[in-house]
């Protein structure tokens, strides 16, 4: 019987199993195949199409680079609907700003905050606010024109006291007095004390009675006093509502004890700094390193000095992150080695229900709420937390350059990351996949991406790069001068670019590689006869990709180049399997460096199989 050529696809690029097995292929021996491409670099797979196709670029948005290191970015829209990037970012005085760039020009012009330089900046949006903070300066919001301190502005100096009339109210003892400013957000923390009056049988007058200025918003002073009790002053009390910002002068008659509203003075002032913002049925939250903090319910500005929680004494380590659940229904708070989940309401205080040890993140800035859920960096790998699950650990990734002929954990690259750079580690979501930026190893910052794709559990890589940070952008795109983005990128050198949804890399050539599963040509199913390459393709203009096979997991046996026309419809290559190759195991790597287009459509193997005897 003559013997009949037949193919073998290499595998389906998505990293699964060989698609189109022959049939003499036993199941044991198709066990042994790998499951995952060697090297995915700068191709992403079309799930739809089942095919290779070169990835998207970037193009930097900003000609002229910041002065420094771009260390946070964030799309602001706010309550009128414009929107506003905002970058973080040093300045040449030496100190960092916030900027705002112009989504047509690309050129950016600073808030001039002086903030302290290099140091990571964290987002949120809230209530018409974009809110920052970077663990050393204080938080701030900004309503798109002016920005303020987090917290109504407190007085600045107290009132003036002076014994008044000597009167029924028999007032007697020692006492001080502090105001309030109260606005529509709430009520100020309290001014500085007036100074220690003491008197006997006497009124006490109040003059100079602190006032907001003009676009404070102060609508209301409120007038608080505290009385010695032995050698230490009593909690203060509420004695006084001035239901007004004019009037200066009080004069108070209330006896010793007297609380004529029944409340007892608590701390109003809100957190100074923070490292970590995020909002959860309707308060919001921040962290240091080692507290947890919340507003009252539907405030920004108003806080209570008790409401916070102590983080770090739960096991010693420091908060790395907040985010708000999936399902909108709680608090994710991250820690370096566990993660936690609140739950609450808007009009209780919460409580802290479910911990998970070892889902901490050690990455703060890989933290990213997705269409997808939650992920974030652990030192056991990427994390992935949906609305109904508990975290999971992705492990699955194409293999990084120059690690040949098996698959490896997402945990493998990390390990290989130095302590003092995991930090640096950025994510972001561009509405299909989330971009893990990480410095490879001899590296002080990025210089490498992985791009997860959830519908495929697998990663490709990006090289060419070097993220610090990301911002995600509204679905489905939006426009930038004439190209549209659904995620920014900021890097070290001072640059924001667009990662692009409908353009090619328009700022820099950058090279594409595909290395293929590796493919035995002997065993039971194969001979050593003749056997050839078929590589189907398209590409967007006339353009050269290189072709390389290798053998036994590393040797190159043949490079060739594949001269491609750019023709309308997919181009086939065909090679002859050089003779010393055969009867060894094999592997195809394609490449190609160029801005164009480059879609692959299949890899197979032509081959003649043994003869059967009947």
């Amino acid at each position: 019987m003559p013997e009949q050529t037949s193919f073998i696809d290499f595998a389906d690029f998505s990293g699964g199993q060989a698609s189109a097995m022959h049939p003499e292929i036993g199941a044991t021996e198709a066990s042994m195949l790998p499951h995952e491409a060697q090297i995915l670099e700068n191709f992403d797979v079309d799930i739809v199409h089942g095919l290779l196709r070169k990835s998207k670029g970037y193009a930097r948005s900003n000609s002229a680079a910041l002065t420094g290191q771009i260390r946070g970015l964030f799309r602001f829209i706010t309550s009128a609907g414009v929107k506003i990037l905002l970058a973080a970012a040093n300045k040449p005085a030496g100190n960092a700003d916030i900027w705002t760039m112009n989504d047509t020009t690309g050129a950016f012009t600073g808030l001039a905050r002086s903030l302290t330089a290099n140091l990571d900046t964290f987002f949120l949006g809230i209530r018409g606010f974009a809110a920052w903070a970077n663990g050393t300066d204080n938080v701030e919001l900004y309503n798109g024109t002016t920005t303020k301190t987090l917290g109504i502005t407190a007085p600045v100096a107290g009132p003036t006291v002076a014994a008044g009339a000597a009167t029924w109210t028999n007032l007697t003892g020692s006492f001080r007095y502090f105001a309030t400013f109260v606005t529509a957000d709430g009520e100020s923390d309290n001014s500085p004390y007036s100074a220690v009056i003491t008197v006997t049988n006497k009124e006490i007058d109040l003059s100079a009675i602190p006032t907001g200025g003009g676009g404070s918003g102060v609508t209301q002073r409120n007038i608080w006093r505290e009385r010695r009790l032995g050698g230490e002053f009593a909690t203060a009390v509420k004695l006084y509502e001035i239901k007004d910002n004019t009037t200066t002068t009080q004069t108070d008659k209330f006896l010793p004890g007297a609380n004529p509203f029944n409340l007892h003075w608590r701390d109003k002032a809100a957190p100074a700094t923070a490292n970590y913002l995020s909002e959860s049925v309707n308060r919001f939250f921040l962290a240091d390193l080692r507290k947890l903090y919340w507003s009252a319910p539907f405030e920004v500005d108003t806080w209570d000095s008790l409401d916070y929680e102590g983080m770090r004494e739960l096991d010693g380590f420091n908060i790395s992150g907040l985010a708000l659940m999936p399902d909108g229904g709680g608090l994710l708070v991250l820690k370096q080695n566990m993660a936690i989940i609140w739950y609450g309401s808007s009009n209780r205080d919460w409580d802290k229900i479910l911990l998970f040890p070892g889902f901490g993140c050690v990455a703060p800035k890989t933290l990213v709420a997705t269409d997808d859920g939650i992920y974030w960096l652990s030192r056991n790998g990427l994390v992935s937390f949906g609305s109904t699950t508990q975290p999971r650990r992705v492990e699955r990734i194409s293999t990084q350059a120059g690690v040949i002929g098996r698959s490896v954990a997402v945990r493998d690259i990390i390990d290989a990351i130095p302590n003092n750079t995991i930090a640096q580690c950025a994510g972001g979501w561009d509405g299909k996949r989330y971009y893990l930026a990480y410095p490879e190893v001899g590296q002080t910052t990025n210089s490498a991406t992985l791009v997860y794709n959830p519908l495929l559990d697998s990663f490709a890589k990006r090289t060419g790069w070097a993220w610090s940070c990301f911002a995600s952008l509204d679905a489905p795109s939006e426009a930038f001068g004439n190209k549209t983005a659904r995620l920014m990128a900021g890097d070290y050198n001072g640059f924001v670019a667009k990662l692009n949804e409908t353009n090619q890399n328009n700022a820099a050539s950058f090279t594409s590689k595909y290395r293929s599963p590796v493919l035995p040509l002997e065993g039971r199913y194969l001979t050593k006869q003749p056997a050839r390459i078929h590589i189907r393709g398209l590409a967007g203009a006339a353009q050269d990709v290189t072709v390389i096979v290798r053998a036994d997991y590393g040797a190159v046996q043949t490079t060739w180049t594949w001269s491609m026309t750019g023709a309308a419809q997919p181009e086939l290559f065909i090679k002859a399997i050089p003779e010393t190759v055969r009867g060894r195991v094999i592997d195809v790597e394609i490449s190609q460096v160029a801005n164009a287009t480059l879609d692959i459509y299949s890899i197979s193997l032509e081959y003649v199989p043994r003869s059967v005897k009947f």
